[in-house]
């Protein structure tokens, strides 16, 4: 069994955690991200092969900045890596009688000045004739959003990771953890790892990883 020293570990190596450790490696810290699987699976929250985003959010307009500043990230990212994974295909939110989604996003996108279109039913299905969406809904439709290829936009995270001096360790799966008096330590039944901080973004599995804490 080895032992290794490193100032963070990362627990999952998913959208979230390959997040974290690009962002830590990026500062200098020592990182190394411990994934179970492969590093892109279809186990975790980012599996299939693409991912919407959008900036008008209905969800609450709390999310718009989250979103415009993840948007410059990606977008800054594509750049670096000369790899498209984003396509700005447009997002469209519609609302009938009983629900007011298409509203809350106009509001969204109307409180941070975010570009958008309000449409009828009809002005709708005269743009996408491949629609029949009935008269009496309305739209809010977002030209600015689009999808991730999540595929390209993962492995183009993780390589300016690792280029930056972060180790990504797949198909490694987490027995146990534990703190210790100068950080944690993380057990994967072959290997010790002993770090300043632990970082879990382990989705699904994080109820087993924390099943102590209660």
């Amino acid at each position: 069994m080895a032992t290794h020293r490193t100032d963070v570990v990362i627990v999952g190596g998913g959208t979230m955690g390959t997040a974290a450790g690009w962002a830590l490696a990026r500062q200098g810290v020592q990182v190394t991200v411990l994934e179970r699987f492969q590093h892109v699976h279809a186990f975790g929250s980012h599996g299939g092969r693409t991912r919407i985003f959008r900036h008008a959010y209905a969800e609450g307009p709390r999310y718009v900045p989250w979103a415009l500043e993840a948007d410059r990230l990606w977008t800054a990212l594509q750049e670096r890596s000369g790899d498209q994974f984003m396509y700005r295909i447009g997002c469209i939110d519609i609302s009938g009688p009983d629900n007011d989604r298409a509203h809350a996003a106009r509001a969204s996108a109307v409180e941070y000045g975010i570009a958008h279109e309000w449409l009828t039913g009809e002005e709708v299905n005269a743009r996408w004739p491949i629609w029949r969406v009935p008269e009496d809904r309305v739209a809010c439709y977002g030209p600015d959003a689009g999808f991730l290829d999540v595929a390209v936009a993962l492995k183009a995270l993780a390589r300016e990771m690792t280029d930056a001096g972060g180790i990504l360790s797949e198909e490694i799966p987490v027995v146990s953890w534990s703190a210790t008096d100068t950080g944690v330590r993380v057990d994967t039944g072959d290997d010790t790892y002993l770090a300043e901080r632990l970082i879990l973004t382990a989705g699904a599995w994080s109820v087993h990883l924390l099943a102590e804490l209660g």
